[in-house]
């Protein structure tokens, strides 16, 4: 089976996975209130400048989806180059319109070729490693059909949490009175959202330290481990705060000092909703494969 996958920005995926010939992007893109546009991005100064930018916006940037037309000129050069079957894997639906657009324009294309369009009810790190586990799968030699129930399974039982630190960026993006944020910064209030099943965001708890947020965040983690019998992957996402995610990856695993994982920062896209300082910590499961 010759395959391709399609995934979008927000997946911040690595520059190894990038450079791979089967593997396609689409990019969303932001739009500041002073005009600038950046399209979303993983290198490492256009991070630093989005950063730096959001802390001193009064709004927040919106955000904008990939056009049809990105995704027509990727199908038409997948089709070009005879794959049998392509995965698309995007950012939740209840989020982006990024999956509902892509479905869409998939639709024109299932006389020519096989799409199976995947919502991963989550982004960032999350998102990545379907991939990852999308490609060990493919390259195992499983059907397609064994692919697509084991990559349900996979998103059933994975779950991404993100502490935020800055509250007035809830304010920015009118999520949280001015007056509230006031008063969660001096009590030093983290609230700790995670995404559901069905792929939106909840709070999953408040905290009132950093310290807080480390305990949670490796009870969550040895709850994961215990769950899965060590047969999971952990991944960290942060807003421009790697002292601090580098110092919650190191309590996270203090039980399991061996674990292996990877941080990462969250693409400007995700960070718009995050903030700057904001840490995340996904749980993942494995396709339960060998190998």
């Amino acid at each position: 089976m010759k395959a391709a996958i399609i995934v979008d920005s927000t997946a911040g995926l690595s520059d190894e996975l990038r450079a791979r010939d089967d593997i396609y992007q689409v990019d969303l893109s932001l739009n500041f209130k002073d005009g600038e546009t950046m399209v979303d991005s993983t290198e490492a100064d256009q991070v630093a400048y989005f950063y730096d930018k959001l802390s001193r916006v009064s709004e927040l940037p919106t955000t904008s989806q990939p056009k049809p037309g990105d995704y027509i000129a990727i199908f038409d050069d997948i089709v070009s180059k005879d794959y049998d079957v392509v995965f698309m894997f995007l950012m939740s639906s209840l989020l982006s319109g990024t999956f509902q657009t892509g479905q869409m324009v998939a639709a024109d294309y299932q006389d020519q070729i096989t799409i199976h369009c995947i919502d991963t009810k989550g982004v960032s790190v999350y998102s990545e490693h379907i991939v990852l586990e999308a490609l060990r799968m493919i390259e195992s030699g499983m059907e397609e059909e064994a692919i697509l129930d084991e990559i349900q399974w996979v998103t059933d039982h994975s779950t991404i949490y993100v502490a935020i630190k800055d509250l007035n960026n809830l304010v920015k993006g009118g999520r949280m009175k001015a007056m509230q944020a006031m008063l969660g910064n001096m009590l030093k209030i983290m609230p700790i959202l995670n995404f559901t099943n069905e792929g939106g965001l909840a709070v999953y708890d408040k905290v009132r330290s950093l310290k807080k947020v480390k305990k949670t965040y490796r009870d969550l983690f040895n709850q994961a481990y215990d769950q899965y019998n060590g047969h999971v992957a952990l991944a960290f996402a942060h807003g421009d705060a790697e002292t601090e995610i580098e110092q919650l990856r190191d309590d996270v695993i203090a039980d399991h000092p061996d674990m292996p994982s990877v941080i990462k920062y969250l693409t400007p896209v995700v960070g718009t909703h995050g903030g700057k300082g904001c840490l995340g910590m996904a749980t993942l499961a494995k396709a339960r494969i060998e190998g």
